[in-house]
């Protein structure tokens, strides 16, 4: 599934980063703008499955049509997921939602068959691909149903904003993705195998959390912030920001007090540590919220490079403090590095949101 993600990251080029602020500007002039984003994910994600293929036949030597299987979702999921940004911008996300469970069950369901009829390893992958089949069929026929077009050439305008901040956009996002699998590469590479089971318990549990955080900031982004005037959205950015840090601290008292109960049922006792971790991981959303919030200002004003140049210092900040402890001899801490990096994130994004407003004052003043 790994190797699936790195290819699916393809479609990064024409993500929510690069769509939600241009249909934000004007949502009649720009009706169009997720059909042929549809088309473009589509395109990329073609030559993607083409390399994926490659990629498999050349490295792996068994279980060729688990891997095949698997690799078809990125041709299927990654182009329909352009429909979801449309309903979380509306946030129309109930049914959305519901497709979802609908997908994990059949998945399920799947699973549990394979396993009664005595089926090899390999044969698995079905689920998995039924399950992004039942996704990507499920948001065109919803976005469909709702009169708009599914499908259109990209114009002179999107490829443009593709090749000047998609590209940028996603080259960010592939910097973001790495820094948050640093903690566990990490771990891996200082032979850690305990401590990395313990800490991928917690994260697993932290990573919908931060997942949660950044669906909502996105759902709501596209109607309270991307289509409204500068200094009315610089408003909402604030009021989001302390509602952001007040959730995250109250996240994070539930955290301490229900974490250690919630690991030893879900673990068991032998993963009680994990919990140090949850509080930790949890405490650091705090930052995870100001990052997101204070990014929509880079993200509305399409600043691309700013956004990169974001997550790639997140990124060696935190190497930095991977390469210390090795050569230094210190004892790796995950939750360190992971802070280290949140850190930088989210002041970069602070100090661009207040030089950009800066900016805008002094140009409306002349």
């Amino acid at each position: 599934m790994s190797t699936v993600a790195v290819f699916s990251s393809a479609a990064l080029v024409c993500g929510a980063e690069l769509i939600l602020p241009i249909y934000g500007e004007d949502q009649k002039k720009y009706k169009n703008i997720f059909a042929e984003a549809f088309l473009a994910r589509l395109l990329f994600q073609a030559m993607a499955f083409v390399f994926c293929i490659i990629f498999i036949f050349k490295t792996q030597g068994d279980n060729i049509f688990l891997y095949v299987t698997l690799a078809f979702i990125v041709i299927l999921v990654e182009p329909a997921n352009v429909f979801a940004i449309y309903f979380q911008f509306w946030s129309q996300q109930k049914w959305l939602s519901l497709l979802k469970i609908v997908a994990v069950f059949l998945k399920m369901a799947i699973v549990f068959l394979l396993i009664f009829f005595n089926f090899s390893l390999e044969k698995f992958g079905i689920a998995y691909l039924c399950e992004a089949a039942l996704i990507a069929f499920g948001l065109m026929l919803m976005y469909r149903m709702k009169g708009l077009q599914l499908a259109a050439i990209p114009q002179n305008f999107l490829i443009k904003q593709i090749f000047s901040n998609g590209l940028l956009f996603g080259l960010g996002i592939f910097f973001m993705i790495f820094f948050q699998n640093m903690d566990r590469l990490a771990l891996d590479y200082f032979n850690m195998k305990v401590e990395l089971g313990l800490y991928s318990a917690a994260a697993q549990i932290a990573g919908n959390w931060y997942g949660v955080v950044n669906l909502i900031i996105q759902s709501v982004s596209g109607r309270l912030v991307y289509s409204k005037p500068e200094v009315e959205a610089n408003n909402m950015i604030l009021r989001m920001a302390v509602l952001g840090l007040l959730i995250a601290i109250l996240a994070t008292f539930f955290a301490y007090v229900l974490g250690p109960i919630f690991i030893k049922s879900f673990f068991g006792s032998s993963y009680e540590k994990s919990a140090d971790y949850l509080i930790w991981m949890v405490g650091i959303s705090s930052l995870v919220f100001s990052d997101a919030i204070f990014s929509m200002k880079m993200i509305k004003s399409r600043k691309s490079f700013n956004f990169t140049v974001k997550w790639f210092l997140a990124a060696v900040f935190a190497l930095l403090y991977t390469f210390a402890c090795k050569y230094y001899s210190f004892k790796y801490n995950p939750i360190v590095g992971l802070m280290i990096g949140y850190f930088v994130a989210a002041m970069f994004a602070l100090i661009n949101f207040f030089i950009g407003v800066r900016r805008e004052e002094n140009t409306n003043n002349m």
